[in-house]
């Protein structure tokens, strides 16, 4: 463990759990026992090595909901959030403003993804239909990742997903009030799930990877460096995680990991 946690007492006996407690400044133990129970979770089922950054949305205040859980430094290359514009933030989760409110990861594909392995997740609490994007990033028309949970297509209310510039769009999409998961593991498939249920698995072909980073509450539209935000959204997020693809069964094991984490804090949907 770093020395500079060596001065609290331990109030977990996870090390990484430890670490974003403490960095968090997260006091209430069912927190701390919720942070807690998520990491060994994810550990157990293999899920934990395959994050890049984890965002639980727990403490109820800007400083603690900016920290990534897999690496709770204070730097842009441990990718905790930096977080503009107008942002609620509450014990249920962290509510952009629909107009100009953004969180940037700094956590663009190009550096620190693979083109064949990704997944994007957030856990939406709120249902609202509009042309918005929860978290993405890329080069318009060709997003390198972006999910659009519900909004009106022509007369269609359908969920619209992109990931390494394979899109698919699902009619019909029911309340945007719940957890998401586009994730790709190979050059010619994307699956998407919505809570413990599997949509779709569309052969949607990548392209490229791209420069520009990963936001939350609205898409970095090639803005490299800078994010140049549009679609912003009003749904609230309590959890968000970028990483490397999951299988199926992984998929699953995610969503009862997240589930149960939202559960045990009493906002789960």
């Amino acid at each position: 463990m770093n020395s500079y946690y060596s001065i609290y007492t331990p109030v977990s006996t996870d090390g990484d759990a430890q670490a974003f407690i403490m960095q968090a400044g997260l006091t209430n133990t069912v927190h701390q026992n919720a942070i807690t129970t998520l990491v060994t979770s994810l550990k157990s089922a293999g899920i934990w090595t395959k994050m890049k950054a984890i965002y639980p949305f727990i403490g109820g205040s800007a400083t603690s909901h900016k920290w990534n859980l897999k690496d709770p430094r204070d730097s842009n290359t441990s990718f905790r959030l930096a977080f503009s514009g107008g942002w609620t933030h509450s014990s249920t989760g962290a509510k952009p403003n629909g107009v100009d409110a953004f969180a940037n990861t700094f956590l663009a594909s190009r550096s620190y993804l693979n083109n064949d392995s990704l997944h994007l997740s957030f856990y939406s609490r709120t249902d609202v239909t509009s042309y918005s994007c929860d978290m993405g990033g890329g080069q318009y028309p060709n997003y390198y990742a972006a999910i659009y949970p519900k909004f009106n297509n022509g007369g269609t209310v359908g969920m619209s997903i992109s990931v390494h510039d394979g899109g698919v769009f699902l009619a019909n999409s029911s309340s945007s009030a719940a957890f998401y998961l586009a994730t790709r593991n190979s050059s010619t498939q994307v699956a998407i799930f919505r809570n413990n249920l599997k949509l779709s698995l569309s052969n949607s072909t990548r392209t490229n990877n791209s420069d520009m980073s990963i936001i939350l509450g609205a898409l970095n539209n090639n803005g490299i460096g800078t994010p140049t935000p549009t679609a912003y959204s009003s749904r609230e997020l309590a959890f968000a995680s970028i990483g490397d693809g999951l299988t199926d069964v992984e998929s699953l094991a995610f969503y009862n990991a997240i589930q149960e984490y939202q559960t045990t804090l009493g906002r789960q949907v």
